[in-house]
Protein backbone atom coordinates (compact mmCIF):
# COMPACT_ATOMS: atom_id res chain seq x y z
CA UNK A 1 0.00 0.00 0.00
CA UNK A 2 1.33 3.32 -1.01
CA UNK A 3 1.69 5.80 1.82
CA UNK A 4 -0.15 9.10 1.44
CA UNK A 5 1.95 12.22 1.46
CA UNK A 6 1.98 14.13 4.70
CA UNK A 7 -0.42 17.06 4.92
CA UNK A 8 1.24 20.48 4.69
CA UNK A 9 1.37 22.39 7.91
CA UNK A 10 -1.52 24.77 8.43
CA UNK A 11 -0.94 28.30 7.21
CA UNK A 12 -1.35 30.82 9.96
CA UNK A 13 -2.68 34.23 9.10
CA UNK A 14 -0.03 36.90 9.28
CA UNK A 15 0.12 38.64 12.66
CA UNK A 16 0.60 42.30 13.33
CA UNK A 17 3.91 43.71 12.26
CA UNK A 18 6.55 43.74 14.88
CA UNK A 19 6.79 46.95 16.85
CA UNK A 20 8.91 49.58 15.20
CA UNK A 21 9.02 52.15 18.02
CA UNK A 22 6.95 54.73 16.12
CA UNK A 23 3.88 54.57 18.40
CA UNK A 24 5.76 55.55 21.56
CA UNK A 25 7.44 58.32 19.57
CA UNK A 26 4.07 59.68 18.46
CA UNK A 27 2.67 59.53 21.98
CA UNK A 28 5.76 61.21 23.34
CA UNK A 29 5.62 63.92 20.69
CA UNK A 30 1.98 64.63 21.45
CA UNK A 31 2.74 64.81 25.15
CA UNK A 32 5.64 67.12 24.43
CA UNK A 33 3.44 69.41 22.32
CA UNK A 34 0.84 69.46 25.09
CA UNK A 35 3.50 70.18 27.71
CA UNK A 36 4.93 73.04 25.65
CA UNK A 37 1.44 74.49 25.25
CA UNK A 38 0.81 74.29 28.97
CA UNK A 39 4.18 75.83 29.69
CA UNK A 40 3.27 78.71 27.38
CA UNK A 41 -0.04 79.06 29.21
CA UNK A 42 1.79 79.02 32.53
CA UNK A 43 4.17 81.71 31.26
CA UNK A 44 1.22 83.89 30.25
CA UNK A 45 -0.41 83.19 33.60
CA UNK A 46 2.84 84.13 35.30
CA UNK A 47 2.87 87.46 33.49
CA UNK A 48 -0.75 88.00 34.54
CA UNK A 49 0.15 87.16 38.13
CA UNK A 50 3.01 89.64 38.01
CA UNK A 51 0.67 92.30 36.63
CA UNK A 52 -1.87 91.53 39.34
CA UNK A 53 0.84 91.93 41.97
CA UNK A 54 1.72 95.31 40.47
CA UNK A 55 -1.97 96.24 40.72
CA UNK A 56 -1.90 95.37 44.42
CA UNK A 57 1.14 97.58 44.96
CA UNK A 58 -0.53 100.45 43.10
CA UNK A 59 -3.78 100.06 45.06
CA UNK A 60 -1.90 100.07 48.36
CA UNK A 61 0.09 103.14 47.30
CA UNK A 62 -3.15 104.89 46.35
CA UNK A 63 -4.67 104.03 49.73
CA UNK A 64 -1.66 105.59 51.47
CA UNK A 65 -1.99 108.60 49.18
CA UNK A 66 -5.67 108.96 50.06
CA UNK A 67 -4.92 108.84 53.76
CA UNK A 68 -2.32 111.60 53.42
CA UNK A 69 -4.41 113.80 51.11
CA UNK A 70 -7.49 113.55 53.34
CA UNK A 71 -5.65 114.30 56.56
CA UNK A 72 -6.94 117.48 58.20
CA UNK A 73 -4.50 117.52 61.11
CA UNK A 74 -2.22 120.26 59.77
CA UNK A 75 -5.08 122.47 58.58
CA UNK A 76 -6.85 122.10 61.93
CA UNK A 77 -3.62 122.87 63.77
CA UNK A 78 -3.03 125.96 61.64
CA UNK A 79 -6.55 127.14 62.43
CA UNK A 80 -5.93 126.73 66.14
CA UNK A 81 -2.61 128.53 65.83
CA UNK A 82 -4.21 131.42 63.96
CA UNK A 83 -6.91 131.77 66.62
CA UNK A 84 -4.33 131.65 69.42
CA UNK A 85 -2.19 134.25 67.62
CA UNK A 86 -5.14 136.62 67.25
CA UNK A 87 -6.05 136.21 70.91
CA UNK A 88 -2.46 136.89 71.99
CA UNK A 89 -2.02 139.90 69.69
CA UNK A 90 -5.32 141.51 70.63
CA UNK A 91 -5.06 140.81 74.35
CA UNK A 92 -7.93 138.30 74.55
CA UNK A 93 -5.87 135.25 75.51
CA UNK A 94 -7.15 135.19 79.08
CA UNK A 95 -10.71 136.18 78.19
CA UNK A 96 -11.68 133.41 75.74
CA UNK A 97 -11.33 129.65 75.77
CA UNK A 98 -9.47 128.14 72.84
CA UNK A 99 -8.56 124.60 71.83
CA UNK A 100 -4.93 125.19 72.84
CA UNK A 101 -3.96 126.63 76.26
CA UNK A 102 -1.44 129.08 74.79
CA UNK A 103 0.03 130.30 71.53
CA UNK A 104 3.23 128.35 72.24
CA UNK A 105 1.21 125.15 72.65
CA UNK A 106 -0.68 125.84 69.41
CA UNK A 107 2.56 126.39 67.49
CA UNK A 108 4.05 123.19 68.89
CA UNK A 109 0.92 121.26 67.88
CA UNK A 110 1.25 122.62 64.33
CA UNK A 111 4.88 121.54 64.13
CA UNK A 112 4.01 118.04 65.34
CA UNK A 113 1.16 117.72 62.83
CA UNK A 114 3.40 118.89 59.99
CA UNK A 115 6.13 116.38 60.90
CA UNK A 116 3.64 113.51 61.09
CA UNK A 117 1.93 114.31 57.79
CA UNK A 118 5.28 114.83 56.04
CA UNK A 119 6.39 111.36 57.19
CA UNK A 120 3.16 109.79 55.92
CA UNK A 121 3.26 111.66 52.62
CA UNK A 122 6.84 110.58 51.94
CA UNK A 123 5.78 107.01 52.61
CA UNK A 124 3.08 107.30 49.93
CA UNK A 125 5.61 107.62 47.12
CA UNK A 126 6.40 110.18 44.44
CA UNK A 127 2.72 110.94 43.78
CA UNK A 128 2.63 112.71 47.15
CA UNK A 129 5.53 115.05 46.27
CA UNK A 130 3.26 118.13 45.88
CA UNK A 131 2.04 117.63 49.44
CA UNK A 132 5.57 117.15 50.76
CA UNK A 133 6.64 120.37 49.01
CA UNK A 134 3.73 122.30 50.52
CA UNK A 135 4.61 121.01 53.99
CA UNK A 136 8.28 121.89 53.53
CA UNK A 137 7.24 125.45 52.65
CA UNK A 138 5.30 125.95 55.89
CA UNK A 139 8.18 126.48 58.32
CA UNK A 140 9.92 129.40 56.54
CA UNK A 141 6.57 131.13 56.08
CA UNK A 142 5.43 130.58 59.67
CA UNK A 143 8.66 131.90 61.19
CA UNK A 144 8.01 135.62 60.55
CA UNK A 145 4.36 135.29 61.57
CA UNK A 146 5.31 133.72 64.85
CA UNK A 147 7.91 136.41 65.31
CA UNK A 148 5.15 139.05 65.30
CA UNK A 149 3.50 137.36 68.27
CA UNK A 150 6.81 137.05 70.12
CA UNK A 151 7.47 140.74 69.55
CA UNK A 152 4.19 141.72 71.22
CA UNK A 153 4.63 139.27 74.08
CA UNK A 154 2.22 139.96 76.91
CA UNK A 155 1.39 143.42 75.59
CA UNK A 156 -1.55 142.33 73.45
CA UNK A 157 -4.19 144.95 72.66
CA UNK A 158 -6.51 146.13 69.88
CA UNK A 159 -3.75 148.33 68.49
CA UNK A 160 -2.25 145.14 67.05
CA UNK A 161 -5.23 144.49 64.79
CA UNK A 162 -3.00 144.82 61.72
CA UNK A 163 -0.68 142.10 63.02
CA UNK A 164 -3.67 139.85 63.74
CA UNK A 165 -4.99 140.38 60.21
CA UNK A 166 -1.55 139.65 58.78
CA UNK A 167 -1.33 136.41 60.76
CA UNK A 168 -4.78 135.35 59.56
CA UNK A 169 -3.92 136.17 55.94
CA UNK A 170 -0.63 134.28 56.24
CA UNK A 171 -2.32 131.19 57.63
CA UNK A 172 -4.98 131.38 54.92
CA UNK A 173 -2.26 131.37 52.26
CA UNK A 174 -0.61 128.34 53.83
CA UNK A 175 -3.92 126.50 53.96
CA UNK A 176 -4.61 127.40 50.33
CA UNK A 177 -1.24 125.88 49.42
CA UNK A 178 -2.12 122.67 51.23
CA UNK A 179 -5.50 122.50 49.47
CA UNK A 180 -3.85 123.01 46.09
CA UNK A 181 -1.31 120.27 46.86
CA UNK A 182 -4.04 117.85 47.95
CA UNK A 183 -5.91 118.52 44.71
CA UNK A 184 -2.76 117.70 42.72
CA UNK A 185 -2.35 114.51 44.70
CA UNK A 186 -5.97 113.53 44.05
CA UNK A 187 -5.35 113.79 40.30
CA UNK A 188 -2.69 111.09 40.60
CA UNK A 189 -4.96 108.52 42.28
CA UNK A 190 -5.69 105.58 39.99
CA UNK A 191 -9.36 105.01 40.85
CA UNK A 192 -11.48 107.93 39.54
CA UNK A 193 -14.14 107.55 42.23
CA UNK A 194 -11.54 107.78 44.98
CA UNK A 195 -9.87 110.76 43.34
CA UNK A 196 -13.20 112.55 43.00
CA UNK A 197 -13.95 111.99 46.68
CA UNK A 198 -10.59 113.40 47.78
CA UNK A 199 -11.04 116.46 45.57
CA UNK A 200 -14.57 117.13 46.82
CA UNK A 201 -13.57 116.67 50.45
CA UNK A 202 -10.78 119.21 50.11
CA UNK A 203 -13.07 121.74 48.43
CA UNK A 204 -15.67 121.25 51.14
CA UNK A 205 -13.09 121.73 53.88
CA UNK A 206 -11.98 124.92 52.19
CA UNK A 207 -15.51 126.24 52.56
CA UNK A 208 -15.74 125.20 56.20
CA UNK A 209 -12.69 127.37 56.83
CA UNK A 210 -13.85 130.29 54.69
CA UNK A 211 -17.20 130.80 56.43
CA UNK A 212 -15.76 131.40 59.93
CA UNK A 213 -12.98 133.52 58.41
CA UNK A 214 -15.55 135.80 56.77
CA UNK A 215 -17.54 135.99 60.00
CA UNK A 216 -14.38 136.85 61.94
CA UNK A 217 -13.45 139.56 59.43
CA UNK A 218 -16.90 141.10 59.69
CA UNK A 219 -16.73 140.98 63.49
CA UNK A 220 -13.32 142.66 63.57
CA UNK A 221 -14.57 145.31 61.16
CA UNK A 222 -17.53 146.00 63.43
CA UNK A 223 -15.10 146.82 66.24
CA UNK A 224 -13.73 149.55 64.02
CA UNK A 225 -17.05 151.12 62.97
CA UNK A 226 -18.25 148.79 60.21
CA UNK A 227 -17.11 147.37 56.89
CA UNK A 228 -15.99 150.60 55.25
CA UNK A 229 -12.25 150.26 54.80
CA UNK A 230 -11.34 149.61 51.13
CA UNK A 231 -8.94 146.83 52.07
CA UNK A 232 -11.56 145.15 54.25
CA UNK A 233 -14.13 145.39 51.46
CA UNK A 234 -11.67 144.00 48.91
CA UNK A 235 -10.76 141.13 51.24
CA UNK A 236 -14.39 140.20 51.87
CA UNK A 237 -15.20 140.44 48.17
CA UNK A 238 -12.30 138.11 47.38
CA UNK A 239 -13.43 135.62 50.03
CA UNK A 240 -16.99 135.74 48.72
CA UNK A 241 -15.84 135.12 45.14
CA UNK A 242 -13.74 132.19 46.34
CA UNK A 243 -16.72 130.74 48.22
CA UNK A 244 -19.01 131.02 45.21
CA UNK A 245 -16.39 129.50 42.86
CA UNK A 246 -15.75 126.59 45.22
CA UNK A 247 -19.45 125.87 45.61
CA UNK A 248 -19.81 125.86 41.82
CA UNK A 249 -16.85 123.47 41.51
CA UNK A 250 -18.40 121.04 44.00
CA UNK A 251 -21.72 121.19 42.15
CA UNK A 252 -19.96 120.51 38.84
CA UNK A 253 -17.73 117.67 40.03
CA UNK A 254 -20.10 115.69 42.25
CA UNK A 255 -21.44 112.51 40.65
CA UNK A 256 -22.85 109.19 41.80
CA UNK A 257 -22.66 108.80 45.57
CA UNK A 258 -21.21 112.29 45.90
CA UNK A 259 -24.03 113.84 43.88
CA UNK A 260 -26.58 112.24 46.19
CA UNK A 261 -24.74 113.53 49.26
CA UNK A 262 -24.51 117.04 47.81
CA UNK A 263 -28.21 117.15 46.97
CA UNK A 264 -29.08 115.95 50.45
CA UNK A 265 -26.73 118.13 52.51
CA UNK A 266 -25.85 121.27 50.58
CA UNK A 267 -29.29 122.55 49.63
CA UNK A 268 -31.67 124.36 51.90
CA UNK A 269 -32.77 127.79 53.02
CA UNK A 270 -30.40 127.92 56.00
CA UNK A 271 -27.34 126.96 53.96
CA UNK A 272 -28.22 129.32 51.11
CA UNK A 273 -28.74 132.29 53.46
CA UNK A 274 -25.03 132.79 54.15
CA UNK A 275 -23.87 134.10 50.76
CA UNK A 276 -26.68 136.70 50.35
CA UNK A 277 -25.92 138.02 53.83
CA UNK A 278 -22.25 138.51 52.94
CA UNK A 279 -23.33 140.26 49.75
CA UNK A 280 -25.51 142.58 51.82
CA UNK A 281 -22.61 143.36 54.15
CA UNK A 282 -20.55 144.41 51.14
CA UNK A 283 -23.36 146.57 49.75
CA UNK A 284 -24.36 148.29 52.96
CA UNK A 285 -21.15 148.26 54.96
CA UNK A 286 -23.06 147.17 58.06
CA UNK A 287 -21.60 144.26 60.01
CA UNK A 288 -24.87 142.36 60.11
CA UNK A 289 -24.07 138.69 59.60
CA UNK A 290 -26.31 136.10 61.21
CA UNK A 291 -24.53 133.57 63.41
CA UNK A 292 -27.19 131.02 62.43
CA UNK A 293 -26.41 131.43 58.74
CA UNK A 294 -22.67 131.04 59.34
CA UNK A 295 -23.22 127.95 61.48
CA UNK A 296 -25.64 126.31 59.03
CA UNK A 297 -23.27 126.88 56.10
CA UNK A 298 -20.25 125.59 58.00
CA UNK A 299 -22.00 122.52 59.40
CA UNK A 300 -23.50 121.52 56.04
CA UNK A 301 -20.16 121.50 54.29
CA UNK A 302 -18.39 119.90 57.26
CA UNK A 303 -20.91 117.03 57.18
CA UNK A 304 -20.54 116.72 53.40
CA UNK A 305 -16.76 116.66 53.74
CA UNK A 306 -16.88 113.88 56.30
CA UNK A 307 -19.30 111.78 54.28
CA UNK A 308 -17.39 111.96 51.00
CA UNK A 309 -14.05 111.46 52.75
CA UNK A 310 -15.36 108.32 54.48
CA UNK A 311 -16.66 107.01 51.16
CA UNK A 312 -13.35 107.70 49.41
CA UNK A 313 -11.41 105.86 52.12
CA UNK A 314 -13.81 102.90 51.99
CA UNK A 315 -13.57 102.79 48.20
CA UNK A 316 -9.76 102.88 48.35
CA UNK A 317 -9.79 99.94 50.79
CA UNK A 318 -12.16 98.05 48.48
CA UNK A 319 -9.83 98.61 45.53
CA UNK A 320 -7.00 97.08 47.57
CA UNK A 321 -9.14 94.07 48.54
CA UNK A 322 -10.24 93.48 44.93
CA UNK A 323 -6.65 93.72 43.68
CA UNK A 324 -5.47 91.23 46.31
CA UNK A 325 -8.20 88.75 45.32
CA UNK A 326 -7.31 89.03 41.64
CA UNK A 327 -3.64 88.56 42.46
CA UNK A 328 -4.45 85.44 44.49
CA UNK A 329 -6.43 83.90 41.63
CA UNK A 330 -3.75 84.74 39.07
CA UNK A 331 -1.05 83.21 41.25
CA UNK A 332 -3.08 80.01 41.66
CA UNK A 333 -3.67 79.69 37.90
CA UNK A 334 0.02 80.23 37.20
CA UNK A 335 1.02 77.61 39.76
CA UNK A 336 -1.45 75.00 38.46
CA UNK A 337 -0.55 75.59 34.81
CA UNK A 338 3.16 75.50 35.55
CA UNK A 339 2.89 72.32 37.62
CA UNK A 340 0.77 70.51 35.02
CA UNK A 341 3.12 71.53 32.24
CA UNK A 342 6.08 70.28 34.22
CA UNK A 343 4.46 66.88 34.87
CA UNK A 344 3.53 66.43 31.23
CA UNK A 345 6.99 67.50 30.15
CA UNK A 346 8.59 64.87 32.37
CA UNK A 347 6.17 62.23 31.12
CA UNK A 348 6.93 63.12 27.50
CA UNK A 349 10.65 62.92 28.12
CA UNK A 350 10.32 59.46 29.71
CA UNK A 351 8.24 58.15 26.79
CA UNK A 352 10.62 59.53 24.22
CA UNK A 353 13.68 58.09 25.97
CA UNK A 354 12.09 54.64 26.19
CA UNK A 355 11.12 54.77 22.54
CA UNK A 356 14.62 55.68 21.47
CA UNK A 357 16.20 52.92 23.61
CA UNK A 358 13.75 50.17 22.46
CA UNK A 359 15.60 47.72 20.08
CA UNK A 360 14.21 47.71 16.53
CA UNK A 361 13.54 44.30 14.76
CA UNK A 362 16.02 43.25 12.09
CA UNK A 363 14.89 42.89 8.52
CA UNK A 364 14.40 39.25 7.37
Amino acid sequence: MTALPAAPPPVRPPGPPPPTGRAPLVVGALAAVLAVGLLVVSAVAGVAASGAADDVDQARADAALVAAALSTDVIDALGDEGASAAAALLGFADAIELDQPSFAAAAAATDAAVADLRRRARGAGAAADPLVAALDALEPQLTPLRGSVAAVGADGRLDHLAEADAYRDGVDLLVDGLFAAATQVAAGIGDPEVGEGVTLARHAQRLTGKAPAVARAVLLASLDGGVNDPEEIAGLAEDLADIQATRATIDELASGFYRTAADELLAGEDVDAFVPQVEEVLRSGTADLSTGAVTAFHDAYATFEQRVADHARARADQVVDDAERRAGRATTVAAVAGGTGLVLGVAAAIILIRAVRRPRPRDA
